[in-house]
């Protein structure tokens, strides 16, 4: 607190702005008047700074898989454009965030880390990370014939039957059907 001193009582002291504003960030000059019952006055001035100590908040989107169709022959691999959001927030304005790689850009097939950093106007800084995977979406795949030799008992007639199917499958879910 400010304090006054006369040699006589009765000394008031009013300060502009008064004792018990709310300051605004960065530096305030107060000045401050003594009077006492004689009608002396002394001034007194001085600064209030107010500093933003308090990192912003960045916030970064989940992990994101993205499936891109396939490419030409040859050409697989390109990646695919990744579009999307992060935040920042801060107790004071003048916050901003900046990702690498940045939303918009070619991904490359595979995971990439992405990390974003808000930074504050007082230069606080928070970071968060998340990934980009960019795979290749897989196109129908062919049936898979498993083969191997039967060996079947002839009937009354010579001829022979049995099962010729040895756990062939489609791994698209298809049916096969051996001929």
């Amino acid at each position: 607190p400010n304090c006054a001193t006369d040699n006589c009582p009765g000394v008031g002291v009013v300060c502009t702005p008064p004792s018990g504003s709310t300051f605004a960030k960065g530096t305030t000059p107060v000045r401050c008047i003594a009077t006492d019952a004689s009608g002396n006055k002394d001034t007194c001035d001085f600064n209030v700074v107010v500093n933003d100590n308090e990192p912003p908040v960045a916030t970064c989107p989940g992990d994101t898989v993205v499936i891109v169709p396939p490419g030409p022959q040859g050409n697989e691999g390109v990646g695919a454009i990744v579009v999307f959001t992060s935040t920042a927030t801060d107790n004071c304005s003048g916050v901003s965030i900046a990702c690498v790689p940045p939303s918009g850009s070619v991904f490359p097939e595979g995971t990439t880390q992405v990390r974003c950093i808000a930074t504050d106007a007082a230069g606080n800084t928070d970071t968060c990370f998340f990934n980009v995977t960019v795979r290749q979406e897989q196109g129908p795949q062919p049936p898979t014939a498993l083969c191997k030799n039967v060996v079947v008992a002839a009937d009354g007639n010579c001829l022979g039957s049995g099962s010729i199917d040895n756990g062939s499958f489609d791994p698209d879910g298809g049916l096969v059907t051996l001929r």
